[in-house]
């Protein structure tokens, strides 16, 4: 093997033990470790874990067992050519493996101890690996400051829950009385919650370690004399965890506030005698090669009726869940002409080698495709960028619904293209019909009909050039779970009336809600829309929520609250009390729009596609949108970018504290809005229509209408 290391960048190997991976407090403090020698020297990583069935790649980056400790350590040293090897935890690495001439800095774990083989040798000559020969015996101890493995948080967007940790015994009443003062979620360890929960207070959320309660708080009050209390603090200090009331302790304020976020990487370049690069895009090369990371782009596709550029990429190497970042951006131009632009990561595959990332961007019309770039980072690091590829694909035909009919013999399927001569492919039966509509710059509109279940479970759209969609998850409408009867009893009770869609963005204005109220306008409100109700005459007819986790955190609320008709869409029966119609909603992708509701409908990334649904089977085919801002904003994930509770941030609503502080699934872009293009072109299918008649905003699926416009329409 090559030797790697430079006079700028010496090799180091750092060797995890398991006493490091035993609860995610010290783990993520090996991890920031870690981070910090990726930027500023060759490292090599060496993880001794009971077992070693955690998914890893790369040389770098090897786990092992401590039965096979010694011959992997030996063969890691050679090849690493490391001249300091750092000891995280206890990782049973005795003396008689330590070569002469090796430099052995050890870190204290979270609790204070130091490894026994602490041992710091001077002098190395590459050719010397002898574990008879132990050199001079000091010890060179990190301080026990560190950089968070996650990247610092306001304690807002963690809500009003304080963390309580430390020791049981030291819970009082008169200690009580002052957490729950102030605060009204508690995250505590199993060991507090029993007592906890015996005194009244709650609600309790309950983790594993400390260090997770720490993670999820906004505030941290640490009981009794915990030897661990000043890691413990430093924790919470740099991951914006406020330390309201370490009890039992005295400590001046100058020990809380004096610790610098860059403590570990300062005191790694001290203790190694090097600098980090000053250099950022140095910085980053050095960070790609030390995480061996390998970023590919799997597949580009643009969808030009909506605006829609989404990229997938691939990330090899030895990077860490929640390492990988990034964003979209523009080299040239406007940068406003992203109107909503971010990277998520997917769902983990045991298909794809690495994990994968999709960059997503609505762009504006005057946005030049070959200007938008996907830049992917590793803690921040720039470390690739992706380009459009000359062999973009572009979108050109694709699917609008599915529905069964009768007795489920049949199903019916309406799709669109851009193209004349597009066919659709039911199974194995191919069809080539003519489209039943057409608009003067909109797409061909078709209709086809078809045995049901089809010979083989694939619906295509087949354009003669470019790519249609496909759908095969044909396994989800197997499962015949019937949504409420009461839903059925409405099946086209309000054909011929117009629906408003009445979003929560910041642009509403109250007066405009008093309006609909004054004109008795049909309308649907979304989600927390009644906390609204103090401020508006409004009352919608109908309430519509089928996002997850609106559904999780205040699903009773919005039941309880919302008054006219709530309409939960879940996948199954949600556990709520009270009046209201469920509806069963089954994940796809593409978002098949429902002209049967009452079956089934598809979430498409928003609950106004799920309200459309709705509206369609109780009759209504014309409709206005209004407060549909579409100008998402929200923090970036605290770790990774994974979809699932990872937004945080409470500025996207005209209602304040919306989400009452609690992280949110960032809005998929990418769903959203081909689902909305289908459903608009379901309407005027039948002679309807979507309008727009929000104030601003970037959604422009749909056409635009002036709200006072609208209203008259309505009235007339």
């Amino acid at each position: 093997m090559d030797k790697i290391m430079t006079n700028d960048h010496p090799s180091v190997l750092l060797v995890v033990g398991q006493s490091a991976l035993a609860n995610r407090f010290e783990k993520s403090r090996v991890h920031s470790i870690w981070r910090g020698l990726c930027q500023c020297v060759e490292t090599w990583r060496l993880e001794v874990a009971t077992t070693s069935d955690e998914r890893f790649s790369g040389k770098r980056y090897v786990k092992t067992t401590p039965e096979a400790l010694k011959s992997e350590f030996y063969t890691f040293l050679v090849e690493s050519q490391a001249e300091t090897v750092i000891l995280a935890g206890d990782s049973d690495l005795t003396d008689d493996l330590l070569g002469s001439g090796l430099r052995v800095i050890s870190l204290a774990d979270g609790y204070g101890t130091v490894p026994e083989c602490a041992t710091e040798i001077w002098t190395r000559h590459a050719d010397q690996i002898d574990p008879g020969l132990i050199g001079s015996r000091t010890v060179e101890i990190i301080p026990d400051a560190f950089e968070p493995a996650t990247d610092n948080v306001s304690p807002t967007t963690r809500g009003n829950r304080i963390a309580v940790i430390g020791d049981p015994e030291s819970l009082t009443d008169n200690s009580l009385q002052k957490v729950t003062r102030d605060f009204s979620e508690f995250a505590v360890t199993p060991a507090f919650s029993e007592a906890l929960a015996q005194r009244g207070v709650g609600p309790l959320f309950v983790f594993d370690t400390e260090g997770e309660t720490l993670e999820e708080a906004a505030a941290c009050a640490i009981l009794g004399t915990e030897s661990n209390m000043v890691p413990l603090l430093t924790w919470s200090m740099l991951n914006g965890c406020s330390i309201v009331w370490p009890a039992g302790h005295e400590l001046e304020d100058d020990n809380l506030t004096c610790i610098d976020p860059l403590a570990t990487l300062k005191a790694i370049s001290d203790a190694l005698q090097v600098e980090m690069p000053d250099d950022e895009a140095e910085t980053g090369a050095l960070v790609a090669r030390n995480l061996e990371t390998d970023i590919s782009l799997v597949r580009a596709m643009f969808h030009p009726a909506v605006r829609l550029y989404d990229a997938i990429c691939e990330c090899k190497g030895s990077a860490p869940a929640g390492c990988i970042t990034g964003q979209v951006r523009l080299e040239k131009g406007d940068p406003d002409g992203l109107l909503n632009a971010w990277i998520t990561e997917m769902a983990p595959n045991p298909n794809y080698e690495g994990a994968r990332f999709r960059g997503s961007a609505a762009l504006r019309d005057d946005v030049d495709l070959e200007d938008v770039i996907v830049d992917i980072d590793a803690w921040g690091w720039h470390v690739a960028s992706i380009r459009v590829p000359s062999d973009l694909e572009v979108q050109v035909a694709g699917l609008i619904s599915m529905s069964t009919l009768h007795d489920r013999s049949k199903a019916e399927v309406q799709y669109w293209s851009r193209m004349p001569d597009t066919r659709i492919q039911l199974g194995k039966k191919l069809y080539q019909e003519e489209p039943v509509l057409r608009d003067d710059d909109g797409p061909f509109l078709y209709r086809q009909t078809g045995d049901f279940p089809f010979n083989r479970d694939s619906l295509t759209v087949l354009p003669p050039e470019n790519f249609g969609q496909k759908f095969t998850r044909f396994h989800l409408f197997n499962k015949r779970s019937v949504s409420s009867v009461l839903l059925e009893s409405l099946r086209d009770s309000y054909r011929g009336r117009v629906g408003w869609l009445i979003g929560n963005g910041p642009s509403v204005r109250l007066e405009d809600l008093d309006q609909l109220a004054e004109s008795e306008c049909l309308c649907f409100g979304f989600n927390r829309f009644y906390l609204a109700h103090e401020d508006t005459k409004l009352r919608p007819k109908f309430t519509v929520t089928g996002d997850l986790q609106m559904i999780e955190d205040f699903g009773q609320e919005v039941v309880d609250s919302s008054g006219g008709t709530v309409f939960v869409a879940h996948e199954e029966a949600p556990d709520l009390v009270g009046d209201y119609i469920w509806v069963r909603q089954i994940s796809v992708s593409p978002s098949l729009f429902s002209t049967n509701a009452a079956d089934f409908v598809t979430p498409g990334g928003s609950s106004v596609y799920v309200a459309l649904q709705i509206g369609y089977y109780l009759g209504i085919r014309k409709w206005y949108m209004y407060g549909a801002d579409f100008t998402f904003k929200f923090m970036p994930p605290r770790r990774g970018s994974s979809a699932f509770r990872t937004a945080t941030g409470d500025g996207n609503h005209f209602i304040s504290n919306y989400r009452s502080g609690r992280a949110w699934c960032p809005p998929s872009i990418e769903n959203i809005l081909p689902s909305f293009y289908s459903a608009r072109l379901a309407m005027e299918m039948d002679g309807g229509f979507i309008r727009n008649a929000t104030r601003g905003g970037n959604l422009h699926v749909f056409e635009r209408m002036d709200f006072e416009d609208a209203l008259a329409d309505t009235i007339s």
